[in-house]
């Protein structure tokens, strides 16, 4: 049996509209890109039957970070920096609000050394 379409519900709809809006006050062009299907790529955004909508805002080229590690027995905080290879970089979004950002995809790995970029295959 084929999957049954349904209409977005006009929740749905006003966070759409308030995405866009939200895209054309900080990129200055119109449309811009709302990415709907980017929530389902990220784990916890998706929770029961809650349809919710990211807004696509670029690629991240890096991050900088601050972190507590024990190194030798002793607590330092550490600063780190990463900068992404154009291959490796993760989509940027942030919430149809506007009040959550969120990394989604990209070829890396977070080990013991910190974000490592995937190795080319």
């Amino acid at each position: 049996m084929p999957k049954r379409l349904r209409n977005p519900s006009s929740s749905t709809l006003s966070k759409v509209e308030q995405a866009i809006r939200r895209n054309r006050s900080f990129s200055g062009h119109g449309g811009g890109v709302v990415a709907r299907e980017l929530a389902s790529r990220v784990p916890g955004v998706l929770t029961g039957n809650k349809k919710h909508v990211l807004m696509l805002i670029g690629y991240v080229d890096g991050i900088k970070y601050t972190t507590v590690r024990v190194l030798r027995g002793k607590s330092r905080l550490l600063r780190y920096e990463h900068d992404f290879r154009d291959s490796a970089r993760p989509l940027f979004a942030t919430s149809h609000d506007g009040r959550h950002l969120y990394i989604v995809g990209g070829r890396f790995r977070f080990t013991a050394r910190g974000i490592v970029d995937a190795t080319r295959r």
